[in-house]
């Protein structure tokens, strides 16, 4: 059985990995780095990094899941709170989410390996729209559609947004960007769900005055 002081240090060290991994994303970009560039950040050595992790994408991948689980847990409370309300709320924590981040996803999104970041972050947005923000109350299989697909679409059309807006410089609040998102998005697919579209504020409105879904909601 693993000891509790044991724990805390494999969590310690990994700690050290993530965080040495994520400051040299920002500082020099992720394809050209190394095993030994993050062991040395991390004043860790290469024999401990495998004994937790097989290559530097492992570690990647983990470290999304690891942030995208914090994300997790402020939209959790709310969905119960909120109610139907949840997503358009949800959607802007998720657009601040990168925001506060935008100097590594922007890194990570336009590299040579973004092919494999976007597939995850799709993978890990799809599963937080299933899971907790429109999908979670609709009976999908009874309408003869895929949980799975309409996920996708909600998490695809997201996720290429926040790339445009990371590429772009941000030039949107996540407030707006979460309207525009919500234009976007409803009637549409909120009409395939069969459920009522949220009450949306004025998209011109919060795109003249930068106000809208973070006091409204």
């Amino acid at each position: 059985m693993v000891q509790p002081k044991e724990d805390r240090r494999i969590q310690r060290t990994r700690q050290l990995l993530t965080t040495a991994l994520l400051k040299l994303i920002e500082e020099r970009g992720y394809d050209s780095l190394t095993v030994n560039d993050i062991t040395e950040q991390a004043n860790v050595g290469r024999a401990t990094f495998y004994l937790h992790y097989q290559d530097k994408e492992q570690l990647l991948v983990e470290s999304l899941e690891e942030m995208f689980s914090q994300l997790r847990g402020l939209i959790d409370p709310m969905s119960k709170a909120l109610g139907e309300r949840n997503s358009i709320t949800a959607t802007r924590l998720v657009f601040q989410h990168f925001a506060d981040h935008h100097r590594l996803y922007r890194v990570l999104l336009t590299e040579k390996g973004a092919a494999m970041v976007f597939t995850r972050l799709l993978a890990i947005l799809s599963q937080l729209a299933e899971q907790d923000v429109i999908l979670k109350e609709v009976d999908l299989p009874q309408r003869g559609i895929s949980t799975n697909l309409v996920a996708h679409y909600v998490a695809g059309g997201l996720l290429g947004l926040v790339a445009w807006w990371l590429n772009n410089n941000r030039p949107y609040s996540p407030e707006q960007m979460a309207a525009i998102y919500g234009h976007l998005m409803d009637p549409g697919a909120t009409k395939v769900l069969g459920i009522a579209g949220a009450e949306l504020p004025n998209l011109s409105d919060v795109l003249t005055t930068g106000n809208g879904i973070s006091q409204r909601w």
